[in-house]
């Protein structure tokens, strides 16, 4: 079912009267006397003008799609008008949350009437799932958009036992009267028998049949691999010689031979049942009186009685073959011909020469099984046996059957390996291969071998976090836990999780300190530093010594006149605790090699510690990447001359930080404040509250609300507008702090020479709203 139809639709512009809404009209744009196509059946965006042109539908719910067709515009009067505008556009599926489902962008040259696409291709499945949004985008500027009809095939309301896009298909289910998913044919009672796969219908493999295909064919089907029904077993070629169909697992009735045992036995055999041989219909009880063998159905000649038994030649002077059957050997007295066949292994007509290559059985009228190894298949010339054993996959002595449940290669002298997955342990009979997998903690093919390093779980298909300690990040193959502990930050047992509150280190063996400011006494899962600082009496960074004087408290630096604690807002110099700055020495220094940094402003004199820059070393680094991991290097350039413009189908910018960071604040500098303020942040994964700040016409501060643990951070609702530098601090915002509402424009920021810690000082200490003029004198307040 076409799901697309009447859905609510959008697009980037309008041209006159050609509405997003006519490409799911279900009008496929139809020409008419002019060569024209109507406006009313066809959308149109207006020429690009540097703006990708686009068109979005939404779904009302969400659905699962299995195949989109677009219809591009035709004019054959007017002929390069307007269908080459589609040429490498780009289709892109999401969820609720915008996140990309599935993305397509057109290979072809030339423009077609139909783009079909193919979602079978580059996704792991040939159904999208809770699909809520499509995508349409052109990829040249210059050009606009035309899409006559877009037809997406997905969910519908078949009948029960139909399922497909216009409901054409039969399901194949266990239960034939309930209804299969109409997306995909998978049943909920499972498959019928048969058939297998997703959709119920893929048939057995040759060779089997029934619920699941779990079980073998005849090894006296007819054919190569012995094909039977998929369903029933039913041989499709009838049954070998001696068996009776349909499903050739049983002997030929008394009186019957032959292939599907079609034929009966001669009423002249010798014997009280009249029976014969059941493959060939020799009579082996010999004829009634006055019946040739071997078959007796024909009067025996009688003018053959002029040599003795055994004779034969003008003058009975050849013997006829020892090999000849029936009684004395008998042949005819003229030729020689063994009139009763030949003995097993030799061939007529005078039965005095072994059976040919590739030939087998009485009279030779069988032949060795093409699975025989060895040259021209060949086999024993008595019983067929193979005697240079099978080729792989098939099993003596005469190679005529598939190696049998747990067996594989060569005469099926290999076992399958016992960490199989699926029934029996069952492989591949003719390279052992584990068709189903293999069990926890072994890899393919064979699952003879445990996982390579780094990884585990059924078939090996789970890495290890890359947190496990120990070399190469090894675990247990079996379940994946880190045999060795975890890194440092990472809690056992699979070390794929942050430390829990409260504690830290290796394996988070540690807990933080009970003198860790704030809730549940939270420290950095890594290092156990006392993020929020410490209770009153301890020193940080870990809050593990007590202070035993009030001089040594912190928040209360050296008074650079008495040498005693300093009064609020006295002169600052140094603090006691080496390595902290700011009026409280509430903050931490980055400077390399452990260097001590300026009490007030946090500026090193020399270096930043690695992954630190700026005036007080006050940004963090990180990466930052399209949604489609294309590196955005000219975001953390510290040139704001270099900058990048992100697209709508790439409307996401992703940060990833090198370790967990409690960031508070972000600038971002772009071509427009405007437009830069309207940026939404997500951390974590979660949409997050932000205050900002516009600091010039290019920059805007934002402060947002973080949980002390960021890892990545999304910036989306990037509209077209070009993004030159990102800077990352856990410091505070100069032009933040002194105003608590939210979302006040402030221009012409200049920021002091004494800035809050995270800023970079570059001027006088001036403020100016744009409702109203405030100067500021005092350096503090800001």
């Amino acid at each position: 079912r076409n799901v697309a139809l009447k859905q609510n639709t959008t697009q980037s512009s309008t041209y006159r009267n050609w509405g997003s809404e006519n490409a799911v009209n279900g009008i496929f744009g139809t020409v008419d006397g002019s060569d024209e196509v109507q406006s009313s059946e066809c959308s149109r965006t207006n020429d690009g003008r540097w703006i990708n042109g686009y068109w979005r539908l939404s779904f009302s719910e969400p659905m699962n799609i299995i195949a989109a067709d677009i219809y591009n515009r035709r004019n054959p009067s007017r002929k390069n008008c307007c269908e080459q505008n589609l040429i490498g556009f780009t289709f892109a599926v999401h969820d609720g949350n915008y996140k990309r489902l599935y993305s397509y962008t057109d290979p072809s040259y030339d423009p077609l009437d139909i783009y079909h696409v193919p979602f079978d291709q580059s996704h792991s499945s040939s159904i999208i799932k809770q699909a809520m949004k499509v995508q349409i985008k052109k990829t040249s500027y210059s050009s606009s958009l035309n899409l006559c009809e877009v037809v997406i095939y997905g969910d519908s309301h078949c009948q029960p036992g139909k399922f497909g896009r216009e409901c054409e298909r039969d399901c194949n289910c266990v239960d034939d009267q309930e209804a299969c998913f109409v997306a995909t044919g998978g049943c909920p009672s499972g498959c019928a028998s048969g058939y297998i796969g997703e959709d119920c219908w893929t048939p057995c493999n040759i060779g089997c049949y029934g619920f699941e295909c779990s079980e073998r064919c005849s090894d006296h089907c007819r054919g190569l691999g012995n094909p039977c029904d998929p369903k029933n077993g039913a041989c499709i070629n009838g049954c070998s010689p001696g068996y009776q169909p349909p499903l050739c697992k049983e002997v030929c009735h008394k009186g019957t031979y032959g292939v599907d045992c079609a034929q009966s036995c001669s009423e002249h055999c010798a014997g009280p049942d009249k029976t014969c041989n059941r493959f060939d219909g020799r009579c082996d009880h010999g004829c009634d009186v006055g019946f040739a063998p071997p078959f007796c159905d024909k009067v025996k000649a009688t003018n053959h009685n002029v040599c003795s038994f055994g004779t034969y030649g003008p003058a009975c002077e050849r013997k006829c073959s020892s090999h000849c059957s029936g009684p004395n050997n008998n042949c005819d007295p003229t030729d020689g011909r063994c009139e009763e066949g030949c003995d097993v292994g030799y061939q007529p007509p005078l039965c005095n020469k072994v059976c040919s290559f590739g030939t087998y059985g009485p009279s030779c009228e069988r032949k060795c099984n093409s699975h025989c190894s060895g040259p021209n298949n060949n086999c024993n010339p008595i019983d067929g046996r193979c005697e240079q054993g099978c080729d792989a996959g098939y099993q003596p002595p005469l190679c005529d059957a598939i190696c049998s449940f747990g067996t594989y290669g060569p005469s099926c002298e290999r076992k399958c390996s016992s960490h199989c997955s699926g029934p029996n342990n069952n492989c591949n009979p003719i390279d052992g291969r584990c068709e189903q997998g293999c069990d926890a903690g072994y890899q393919p093919p064979l699952c003879d071998a445990i996982c390579s390093f780094g990884t585990y779980g059924p078939s090996c298909e789970r890495k290890c976090s890359s947190h496990c300690s120990g070399p190469n990040n090894n675990c247990n193959p079996f379940d994946g836990k880190c045999e060795h502990g975890c890194d440092v930050g990472y809690q056992p047992p699979f070390c794929d999780q942050i430390c829990s509150f409260g504690t830290y280190g290796p394996s988070c063996e540690r807990k933080c300190s009970s003198h860790c400011s704030g809730p549940n006494n939270n420290c950095d899962p890594f290092d156990g530093r006392c993020e929020r600082g410490c209770d009153a009496g301890y020193q940080p960074p870990l809050c593990d010594a007590a202070i035993h004087s009030k001089e040594y408290e912190v928040g209360y630096p050296i008074d650079e006149a008495t040498g005693g604690n300093s009064r609020p807002y006295g002169p600052l110099k140094d603090c006691r605790i080496r390595g902290w700055f700011g009026n409280k020495c509430q903050y931490k220094c980055h400077c390399a090699s452990q260097r001590y940094c300026d009490a007030t402003t946090g500026a090193c004199p020399n270096e930043c510690e690695t992954g630190w820059f700026g005036f007080a070393c006050q940004y963090v680094s990180a990466t930052f990447t399209t949604a489609d991991s294309k590196n955005l290097w000219s975001l953390r350039d510290r040139d704001h001359n270099t900058c990048q413009r992100v697209y709508t189908g790439e409307d996401q910018i992703l940060i990833k930080l090198k370790e967990i960071f409690p960031v508070t604040w972000l600038r971002i500098v772009g071509e427009n404040a405007e437009h830069i303020s309207k940026i939404q942040i997500s951390i974590n994964a979660q949409s997050v509250s932000c205050r900002k700040a516009k600091v010039n016409f290019k920059t805007v501060d934002f402060v947002c609300s973080d949980s002390g643990r960021t890892k990545e951070m999304i910036l989306s609702n990037l509209g077209f507008t070009k993004v030159c530098e990102i800077y990352i601090s856990k410091g505070k915002s100069a032009g933040l702090s002194a105003w608590k509402e939210p979302n006040l424009s402030y221009w012409g920021v200049t920021l002091p020479h004494f800035a809050r810690p995270g800023e970079e000082p570059r001027g006088k200490n001036v403020l100016v709203s744009r409702k109203t003029s405030l100067m500021m004198k005092d350096e503090r307040q800001v």
